[in-house]
């Protein structure tokens, strides 16, 4: 962190405790802001992950195999790493979509890239939702993809584990991963996409909006 951050935390961990409820989206952020800044730990707070509203129709994709990235382009979400893994599928039948603010500079001979697109054109293409970014803690987008029956690969350090199951509906892998274990594990999903995706769909019900208003209602209306 940088001083300004640092100072911008220090003064929210004291606000925070006149605040009748924090809302931490997982374990992992709380944990997190309870290492760096201990006022919050006097603090009154629930865990609850980020919820979404399940797709109404899941539209069936086509025989090709997408994997996406969805995310700003900068160091930040690693899109430097999924375009290094890409390039290692040139002449395949595995593609790769980027999904982010535009770059004119990114040229590469398998990776297509959109820009910004809502949602529904986006879990529509991909088949595979590939998380290259170093840390994370509740991400919208892997919650989408799961309630569109789309795995997720991740590579991220953070919350991810919290929402995703190993070999269950998606694969969790370290950031320092090499480039052919993760290729392996990408065309492994491929290979049992059926069992992937049904547990996506599975899984998903418990961050549902209709699963979690109850416990916002509890806390804004007690």
């Amino acid at each position: 962190m940088s001083i300004k951050e640092k100072i911008i935390g220090f003064l929210t961990s004291i606000l925070i405790n006149y605040i009748d409820c924090v809302i931490f989206v997982s374990d992992f952020t709380k944990k997190w802001w309870f290492k760096n800044f201990i006022f919050c730990k006097r603090s009154k707070y629930k865990v609850i992950h980020n919820f979404i509203f399940r797709p109404k129709k899941i539209k069936k994709k086509n025989n090709s195999f997408n994997v996406g990235f969805v995310g700003r382009l900068d160091k930040e979400k690693g899109h430097n790493k999924f375009i290094k893994i890409a390039n290692k599928f040139q002449n395949s039948n595995i593609k790769f979509l980027l999904f982010g603010n535009k770059n004119n500079e990114l040229k590469n001979n398998n990776i297509k890239l959109f820009g910004w697109r809502n949602k529904k054109f986006i879990y529509n293409k991909i088949h595979l939702l590939l998380v290259t970014s170093p840390i994370e803690n509740c991400p919208y987008s892997v919650l989408e993809s799961k309630s569109h029956g789309i795995p997720t690969l991740s590579l991220s350090n953070g919350g991810i584990k919290e929402i995703i199951k190993h070999n269950n509906d998606g694969i969790l892998l370290s950031q320092n991963s090499n480039i052919l274990k993760i290729i392996n594990q990408i065309k492994y999903i491929k290979k049992n996409y059926e069992y992937f995706s049904k547990n996506c769909i599975l899984n998903c019900k418990k961050f549902e909006y209709e699963k979690n208003k109850k416990k916002l209602i509890s806390i804004f209306f007690k």
